[in-house]
């Protein structure tokens, strides 16, 4: 059943995807092969180009940082402290949160006169409206934060669960060493943490190049579709303008990109194995 489940609702559509990206079709219609001239009208158009780049632009500008605070975040949680239990609680609901209402919430908190704008204005002593949601950069910086808020809690778990799987030995002989603070996290730490890292980017990066309601609700692909990141583009394309090859082409490149970087985080994994 497993097997089946999969082959219905993974295998199926996605080489139905690669299917439909070589024809013209509306779903009113008949399909009509038009090889690869869907890629070629992407790659030629102008906003499909931006959406490749802003989501290369959102995709890393929110992996790194996720992966940073994380790991920060682990290493602090890790520690014997009091309250541990409920500031690791604190840092995961996010994650379990909607998406949908963490977007409406961030978007009232980046509204015009929302709490960001009140804070920016207490603290420098001035009366200035950032148009948080309708300007850009500042559009995008704010479903990044919006991201980076939601999301890192999940991965500071799965960090979590790799510090305490480190063998306490190692610690207790780099002590009786002399070994103390950075140079513990440096050689000891790091390295033995490096395959959950490797797992943590991968996942992370996967993610964010499937993005989609967040930025969507938050924005909707605005400012004139300047923070259409390539799910929104994919969308609009097959959901809005009926143009399901074309859209169909579009996952294709999303496809890819993701087996290209999965690929290269694989050969890294394997060459830490070896």
């Amino acid at each position: 059943p497993a097997i089946l489940f999969y082959l219905i609702f993974m295998i199926f559509p996605t080489l139905n995807a690669f299917y439909l990206s070589f024809f013209k079709y509306d779903m009113f219609t008949i399909r009509e092969f038009i090889g690869l001239k869907n890629y070629i009208a992407l790659f030629s158009e102008s906003l499909f180009r931006w959406s490749l780049f802003v989501t290369f632009i959102y995709v890393f500008a929110t992996a790194v940082p996720i992966v940073i605070i994380a790991l920060g975040s682990a290493l602090i949680l890790n520690e014997a402290m009091r309250g541990r239990a409920i500031y690791r609680t604190i840092f995961y609901l996010p994650s379990v949160m909607s998406l949908v209402a963490v977007a409406i919430i961030f978007s009232g908190i980046f509204n015009s006169q929302g709490m960001v704008n009140y804070f920016l204005n207490y603290l420098m002593n001035r009366e200035h409206v950032i148009r948080w949601l309708s300007e850009m950069p500042s559009a995008l910086y704010a479903i990044m934060i919006t991201r980076i808020w939601r999301s890192f809690g999940y991965y500071m778990v799965i960090f979590l669960a790799g510090l305490q799987n480190i063998p306490v030995t190692y610690y207790e002989a780099a002590v009786v060493d002399g070994i103390n603070g950075w140079k513990q996290f440096r050689y000891i730490t790091l390295p033995l943490l490096t395959p959950t890292t490797i797992i943590v980017s991968l996942v992370t990066v996967v993610n964010a190049f499937q993005a989609f309601t967040v930025p969507f609700v938050m924005t909707n692909g605005g400012p004139a579709e300047r923070t259409s990141i390539l799910p929104i583009q994919l969308y609009k394309t097959g959901f809005m303008y009926f143009k399901m090859g074309k859209a169909s082409a579009i996952s294709v490149v999303i496809f890819v990109t993701i087996a290209a970087f999965a690929l290269v985080q694989f050969r890294l994994s394997r060459k830490f194995d070896q």
